[in-house]
């Protein structure tokens, strides 16, 4: 009798067992996200992850906590997260050039290719070039005049070695045939504030960052670090591009992405995907866009990472022409 009694429990047991595993996936999320940014405080990023975070929240149920991790051209917190529990309770709000281009041009322990999925790419932008508004600079032809005349002698900002800005910049240098003394900062933040400050001659920002600024009269525009110039901007729509000015195809243009452990479940993964999914629809996040002035460029997560080997080969093409003597 106590055989049959131990049998049929076992045969409980197993049956349940699904039903259990169904029940935990389904439960995902049941306590906060932590979402790391690979800047300091008051960078593009951080700004989008603003409005970001407290809608996803109404989405998941759960709040998003951000968490800033600056340092190490992005890989220390690229690290923490590719280190980190694959549950889906920690992911990283980051950029292409953090996940492409930083780790071909130094060592790191991981393959950021490898150990890292996107969920979502959220939306890409161009810099600007732009200085104080008491600079003597009213053009970008201006500025390299200038660097041409006295040469090493502007400070010239960027976000960190093979950030976003520093991409740009190392190209435009090239382009122009300029020197100038580089001065690295530990993101956009705190670049941003160097450049209203006086401490720079010149730096860049994400339009996130500066527009108040600019509409403030705090800042100049010198230049648009793309192609293309932001046309019926109402801060930035008079800024020319580098292509008008004849310097072609350079500048970097930066993907603001979500992602997250490559060992996380499919089915806590496909909750993210969803859910950011919902979050491009929401009437609140359009309206936050509007707001800072940012279009939204939605890109599933799996389609970004089908383009990412791609990529990865066209940034080392860069890096070779950047760095090229």
């Amino acid at each position: 009798m106590k055989r049959i009694v131990f049998t049929l429990l076992v045969a409980l047991a197993l049956l349940a067992s699904p039903l259990v595993n169904t029940a935990s996936a389904a439960a995902y999320p049941d306590r906060p996200i932590v979402v790391v940014i690979p800047f300091s405080a008051g960078g593009s990023h951080d700004l989008h992850a603003r409005g970001i975070t407290s809608i996803m929240a109404d989405i998941l149920g759960q709040p998003m906590i951000v968490k800033l991790l600056p340092g190490g051209a992005g890989m220390k917190a690229t690290g923490f997260v590719a280190n980190s529990r694959p549950d889906g309770y920690t992911i990283i709000f980051t950029h292409n050039g953090i996940d492409m281009i930083v780790p071909q041009t130094r060592k790191v322990p991981f393959d950021t290719q490898k150990v890292l999925k996107t969920v979502v790419k959220i939306n890409h932008s161009d810099g600007v070039l732009a200085v104080n508004s008491k600079s003597p600079f009213k053009t970008f032809a201006d500025m390299v005049k200038a660097a041409k005349k006295n040469p090493g002698g502007l400070n010239w900002g960027h976000s960190g070695v093979w950030g976003s800005s520093y991409t740009s910049t190392m190209q435009i240098l090239k382009a122009t045939g300029i020197k100038v003394n580089l001065i690295p900062h530990k993101g956009g933040g705190p670049l941003l504030r160097a450049t209203l400050a006086g401490r720079l001659d010149v730096g860049s920002c994400q339009t996130t960052q500066c527009r108040p600024l600019v509409k403030a009269g705090k800042m100049r525009p010198l230049v648009v670090m793309g192609p293309d110039r932001f046309k019926n901007d109402p801060e930035f729509g008079h800024v020319p591009s580098l292509k008008e000015l004849g310097y072609g195809e350079i500048g970097f243009r930066m993907d603001r992405i979500f992602q997250a452990p490559s060992g996380v479940p499919a089915a806590r993964m496909k909750v993210l995907k969803d859910a950011f999914a919902k979050l491009m629809k929401h009437r609140s996040f359009k309206r936050f866009m509007r707001s800072i002035g940012m279009p939204v460029n939605y890109e599933s997560g799996s389609d970004y990472d089908k383009s990412r080997p791609r990529r990865f080969k066209e940034y080392t093409e860069l890096i070779k022409s950047v760095t090229a003597k």
